[in-house]
């Protein structure tokens, strides 16, 4: 079992449910990890 802080529990799970308050940075990583499996699926499918 993994222990985690609250506060970390609770960050994650406020991040999770409102993706629109993470960060710019952690917003476009999303976007790109979107449009990298998007590029991929059309190159090698």
């Amino acid at each position: 079992e993994l222990h985690i802080a609250p506060s970390t529990y609770y960050h994650c799970q406020q991040q999770r449910h409102h993706p629109d308050k993470r960060s710019a940075r952690a917003q476009r990583d999303d976007w790109l990890k979107r449009e990298i499996q998007r590029v991929y699926d059309v190159r090698c499918a």
